[in-house]
């Protein structure tokens, strides 16, 4: 099973082989699964109505607590496994029963954590389908508000970070002492994350007819999205990805909180949500930094030698605080200095 989680996850796939057992597993679990309903999302080549009917199908047996029926959404799914170009991610449809076999041995209260975060990741993916479905290369789609958008990072983000944070509690219970203030958080670091991929991605998403950035904050600017098509938008949108980039950095902010909340006995458990941090936080200076953010022959990415830098002077990070502390501060100022005019 780990062998699909290496080719879907990506960078992800380093935390989540640090987690802990008790924790790995249904963790895993739940990314294969939203994985698997990302594939039918972007299914490009068949049409909005059969997505969304595949995704619907692939939510039912997460709505109630009987046992699923892998094989009826197997069968409704090979359109769906045809038309994807990766084959990681047809390996993953092809293996799907067996994640479902996997989900069927996991004792509560993991199922339900499942459950929960599997329909608000796919409650995301449908409005994503439902906001952008007439977005084209050349009329891409905006969302309406920046409610809109922090609710859309809600189900992405937010709510795997509650996810990740109720499984880490019912497996770690040296964890830490105060739950309820770490779930919420979670919420916010993940809405950050979010956030950060969002704007890291933003040329890419415009040519899938796809715009995350508010319409509203675009009118404010003078344009829409059409405009952010052309690289010679770039000094009137910058405000807005400016004030963007202040949001995700809030929302991770509440990251470093959270981290310094855990206990240091859960030295890995603290090391996997250290290293998305420290990314996201590295990724959103690249983006401050770039010029060419519009640009989609340019990939905002950590370089593989920085990532390797960063992930090797978080070590002393999943015992110390204050070495946490001091490194994610010293990553923040770096993206501040980018910030300023």
């Amino acid at each position: 099973m780990y062998e699909l989680l290496r080719g879907v996850s990506r960078s992800l796939y380093l935390s989540l082989r640090l987690l802990p057992a008790v924790v790995r597993e249904p963790i895993s679990l739940a990314y294969l699964f939203c994985r698997a309903a990302d594939t039918i999302v972007d299914a490009k080549s068949l049409p909005y109505e059969q997505r969304f009917a595949s995704l619907r199908m692939f939510r039912k047996p997460f709505e109630t607590s009987s046992s699923p029926d892998a094989q009826e959404i197997l069968a409704h799914l090979g359109a769906v496994n045809s038309a994807s170009p990766s084959v990681s991610e047809q390996r993953l449809l092809a293996h799907l029963g067996r994640c479902f076999e996997w989900f069927g041995q996991l004792e509560e209260p993991y199922p339900r954590f499942i459950r929960k975060v599997v329909l608000s990741v796919t409650q995301g993916m449908a409005m994503d389908l439902e906001v952008f479905r007439n977005g084209t290369s050349k009329q891409p789609r905006a969302l309406g508000t920046l409610q809109e958008l922090d609710q859309y990072c809600f189900y992405i983000g937010g709510a795997p970070g509650e996810f990740w944070t109720n499984v880490g509690l019912a497996g770690l219970p040296a964890l830490h002492k105060n739950g309820a203030g770490l779930i919420e958080q979670g919420i916010r670091f993940g809405k950050g994350l979010q956030l950060t991929n969002i704007l890291r991605d933003l040329a890419t998403d415009l040519r899938l007819g796809r715009c995350y950035l508010p319409g509203e904050m675009l009118e404010r600017v003078g344009l829409s999205a059409r405009h952010l098509l052309e690289t010679r938008a770039w000094p009137a949108v910058r405000p807005v990805l400016n004030e963007l980039m202040g949001i995700a950095l809030t929302n991770l902010d509440q990251g470093k909180l959270y981290v310094q909340a855990l206990s240091r006995r859960e030295g890995r458990f603290r090391l996997a949500v250290t290293w998305p941090l420290f990314i996201a936080v590295e990724t959103l200076r690249l983006i401050a930094d770039s010029s060419r953010l519009l640009d989609p022959t340019v990939r905002i990415k950590v370089s593989r030698p920085r990532l390797y830098q960063l992930l090797l002077r978080s070590l002393p990070a999943g015992v110390s605080n204050r070495s946490f502390g001091a490194q994610y501060d010293r990553l923040r100022e770096g993206l501040q200095k980018a910030l300023r005019p």
